[in-house]
């Protein structure tokens, strides 16, 4: 069938973006209860009428809550497919922008796929989170916008306010969209400007968004299970969506260190994430649009601008929430290269760099779908059913860290297990609390009460990230004993860990802008007996590389263990950390996480010896010689396998 009308064509292009990436990110999203930080509690709030941390989300959870409802596949994997939905109507939007704007439907392509190709967005949208639905809000008020700068049509502008309202109530990073659109608004030349009349209907519609933080009012005073932070009253409520507690994230750090750091970090992330050919295209779309549409250039500019102020504070913080917008700017500037092109090399050039462009993202595509590909990460999932079988009434649940914890909960409040049993889940309790509970000190349920009071449980258990989690340690030396209940031990880990016996065995681990991929990249280096520096897991932007001597399946001899850009050189014959042992060859050890160099590389003898510049490298060397005997890579498909742990009762010295 042959389209006629530019404007058919330009819904089949969005269309048929819609459902390839909606395809693609339905096949590698997360399937089951997992993630990072918040994912496995957005899988339950929902189907709870539960509220999360401020500012509370409550266009999120109104979706989330409708979702949850539908009565097909599983709790998580419809919360999960929320996120790839909105991303692959995000791209359907940026399509269309772009085409609005140049009037070329492969320019609108070309944003998408430049978009929806970065790992970041990928990965965002494989997970249940607000950072997709954020995009979708700022990019269909930035099409809207566009409309009606175009065409002067107030149902365009009225429309692009009313997404920039509803936005607010899913994420503040939105925030940035409005003094880029009152930086337009009021500039246009005839009819295409904001009028006295048109006040009205636009302060109608964002006070019915600001209308949705009542749904957290409403929630809060119900007989909700889980809850952080109730909100009372009309001063509550508006302190609980201004932030809460949280206001000290906005802006954590000095105005000196944002400047002389955080600008550099965030230039390498996005440089990271685009590389040279997108960097190119975004400020070549950025000089077509100086020569033929300056007032939605003046929008981009000033939008990013905001976006910057929004997310340099936070530009080390497990928060890619701050980027992904940013990303949605850049991506709208490099479609706009195209007519540009085409200016300069006639419409056969544009069209052999547009088929050349799209088979770059085409490769890339392969490459960040096998590191972010999420769909056979199950563990989380398999491990907290086999605990919550095993566990006894009336017992206490120490987990590792906040994601095992919310994965527990979704167990117990999303999917029902347990059902009427005392089983409580407490995050990341340290071992000195534990004595001092059985001295007969009173523990604070902070996360999970049941309506009614706990009675002291009778029987405590303690979950290890893995058999090496120095925690172990630490309750042994006030006392307890520990009974081990359950254990998960991974095959591969264990080939890794008796392979590396009496060898020398180098280690580079670094992000993939994920930060899943982080936090199981920090649970592999746990289980071979490191000791990463973060309490919390990697995080987004952290990285680690080390040198060890494994004997006996335990680590000695840690040269290096850090965050951020990493290197060691170790010369011939110097002594390799404390193991007592020369080192047996020139080695060279580089791990940059994303924004500072983002490579994972590992040299023997001037020469590379790891495979890939991605995820997590080990090279195995003989002790004696130096020769290389073995190097393996793990990517984040790889990694979200990998996992070690197990669940110890934890017994009274002398009960037993």
């Amino acid at each position: 069938m042959h389209l006629r009308s530019p404007r058919a064509r330009t819904a089949a292009a969005a269309a048929a973006v819609f459902a390839v990436f909606l395809a693609i990110y339905a096949r590698t999203m997360l399937p089951c209860v997992g993630g990072y930080g918040d994912s496995s509690k957005f899988q339950f709030v929902g189907e709870v009428r539960g509220l999360p941390h401020p500012t509370g989300f409550p266009l999120y959870l109104a979706l989330n809550r409708a979702v949850s409802r539908v009565p097909a596949g599983s709790l998580a994997a419809r919360v999960s497919a929320i996120s790839a939905a909105c991303g692959a109507l995000t791209l359907a939007a940026i399509s269309v922008l772009g085409s609005l704007l140049t009037g070329s439907v492969p320019a609108g392509l070309l944003s998408a796929a430049v978009l929806g190709t970065l790992p970041l967005f990928w990965s965002s949208a494989l997970i249940p989170e607000v950072y997709t639905l954020n995009a979708l809000m700022l990019s269909s008020a930035a099409l809207f916008l566009a409309a009606w700068m175009k065409g002067g049509r107030r149902a365009a502008l009225y429309l692009s306010w009313a997404f920039f309202c509803a936005g607010a109530g899913n994420h503040p990073s939105i925030a940035a969209f409005l003094p880029a659109f009152l930086a337009v608004a009021f500039s246009g030349k005839g009819g295409v400007s904001v009028r006295w009349r048109d006040l009205p209907p636009m302060a109608a519609i964002a006070a019915a968004g600001a209308a949705q933080y009542l749904l957290i009012l409403a929630w809060s005073r119900g007989d909700t299970p889980y809850i952080e932070g109730r909100v009372d009253g009309v001063a509550g409520l508006i302190r609980h969506a201004l932030g809460g507690g949280y206001t000290v994230n906005y802006f954590p750090v000095a105005l000196r260190t944002i400047l002389t750091t955080h600008v550099r970090l965030y230039a390498s992330a996005m440089g990271s994430q685009f590389g040279p050919a997108g960097v190119a295209l975004a400020a070549l779309g950025a000089a077509w649009l100086a020569l033929n549409n300056r007032r939605f250039l003046l929008f981009l500019a000033v939008l990013w601008a905001g976006q910057l102020f929004l997310s340099l504070p936070s530009v080390t913080v497990e928060t890619p929430v701050y980027f992904v917008p940013s990303c949605v700017t850049a991506s709208i500037l490099a479609g706009c290269a195209l007519p540009l092109v085409e200016r300069a090399a006639g419409r056969r050039g544009a069209r052999l760099a547009f088929a050349c462009a799209i088979a770059l993202l085409a490769a890339r595509a392969a490459r960040t779908g096998a590191h972010a590909d999420l769909s056979r990460m199950r563990f989380y999932d398999a491990f907290t059913d086999e605990v919550l079988g095993a566990l006894p009434p009336s017992s206490i649940l120490l987990s590792p860290n906040y994601q095992w914890t919310e994965a527990y909960l979704y167990k117990l409040l999303g999917e029902g297990a347990r059902r009427g049993d005392r089983i409580f889940i407490l995050n990341n309790w340290g071992p000195a609390k534990v004595p001092a509970y059985r001295r007969g000190r009173e523990i604070e349920f902070h996360l999970y009460r049941p309506a009614a009071d706990p009675v002291p449980p009778l029987r405590v258990f303690f979950q290890a990230q893995s058999g090496r989690d120095p925690r172990l340690a630490q309750f042994r030396r006030y006392g307890e004993g520990l009974a081990p209940l359950v254990r998960h031990g991974c095959a591969e880990l264990d080939r890794l860990r008796s392979g590396g016996k009496g060898r020398l065995v180098l280690v580079s681990a670094k992000d993939e802008g994920a930060p899943i991929c982080s936090d199981a990249a920090f649970d592999l280096l746990l289980s071979l007996g490191l000791k990463p520096r973060s309490s919390g897991g990697l995080r987004w932007g952290w990285s680690s590389a080390a040198a060890v001597v494994v004997e006996d399946g335990s680590a000695r001899g840690v040269v290096r263990n850090s965050f951020g850009r990493s290197s060691i050189s170790l010369r011939k014959g110097e002594a390799v950390g404390g193991a007592g042992i020369p080192s047996p060859a020139e080695i060279e050890i580089e791990s940059s996480p994303l924004g500072r160099g983002d490579r994972s590389r590992i040299r023997v003898n001037g020469r590379l010896a790891s495979l890939g510049d991605r995820g997590v490298n080990v090279v195995m060397l003989d002790v004696a010689t130096g020769a290389v005997e073995d190097a393996r890579n793990y990517t984040c498909g790889d990694l979200s396998g990998m996992n070690d742990a197990a669940v110890y009762e934890i017994v009274p010295g002398g009960a037993r």
